[in-house]
């Protein structure tokens, strides 16, 4: 295009995937349009602590499928209390299939045993929002305000407690979604593409958080293309050419 004369203007939270192909950078920040320098790659913390031995979910032979189609062979998947997993794929590849059907969200053939509750964060988190502010959200989930305070401030949504839902940023939004999940206690968290929406600095800030849940024994099931997730997991699994396999981080 600009060879052409033509011009593009990008708005993206991970500017630094595209940095070869851009040649200036603004950035928007506090309401405000300033030059920028090119945005780093964030750096992703892996957990400090080690996963328990108890298993929270047993998959053995699950199929999964599309529209009649099958997108892999049977897989198996067990994911043990404590432990962040991460699972990368190219779009097709079945992640969000496997997501649902693991979550319980979707009919599948083949055998899952899950320990406590399970909770399923979607990409869109406007779906999974239902009431008229981010405090009511919670508050309809948990009659405790302690908790409700408590998970509010985890997730820095105090200061946002009187808003609708639906006036949030995504990334506020998705944070919205995952203290709502979290008010809930689940003992595995399964999310479907975390980092989008998230600048580099809420990218962080959610795996920190991420990692506090986990060394109190919560399990992580990160569903992402996006590979530099897997710096923040215990394992990292690759969903692709209709496999499941173990890859390194």
């Amino acid at each position: 295009m600009a060879r052409a004369g033509g011009s593009a203007l990008i708005a993206e939270h991970a500017g630094w995937r595209l940095d070869a192909a851009v040649g200036r950078w603004l950035e928007l920040r506090d309401r405000r349009v300033a030059a920028a320098e090119p945005p780093r790659k964030p750096r992703l913390p892996g957990p400090a602590h080690q996963p328990g031995s108890a298993v929270v979910l047993a998959a053995r032979g699950l199929v999964l499928e599309r529209m009649g189609r099958r997108l892999a062979e049977p897989i198996d998947l067990v994911v043990r209390e404590g432990e962040v997993v991460v699972v990368n794929g190219p779009n097709g590849a079945g992640k969000t299939t496997l997501a649902r059907a693991v979550a319980g969200a979707r009919s599948t053939a083949g055998a899952i045993r899950r320990t406590g509750r399970v909770g399923l964060m979607l990409p869109d988190a406007t779906i999974q929002l239902l009431q008229n502010s981010v405090l009511g959200e919670l508050a309809s989930l948990c009659r405790d305000r302690k908790v409700v305070a408590r998970v509010l401030r985890r997730h820095r949504l105090e200061a946002l407690a009187a808003r609708a839902p639906w006036s949030l940023s995504r990334g506020e939004r998705q944070r919205l979604v995952h203290a709502a999940l979290d008010v809930t206690q689940p003992s595995l968290l399964i999310v479907d593409e975390p980092a989008q929406g998230l600048d580099p600095e809420d990218l962080v800030a959610f795996v920190d958080l991420v990692h506090r849940r986990a060394a109190k024994g919560r399990a992580y099931l990160l569903i992402s293309h996006r590979q530099e997730l897997a710096a923040a997991a215990h394992r990292r699994l690759v969903l692709d050419c209709g496999r499941l396999e173990e890859a390194g981080r």
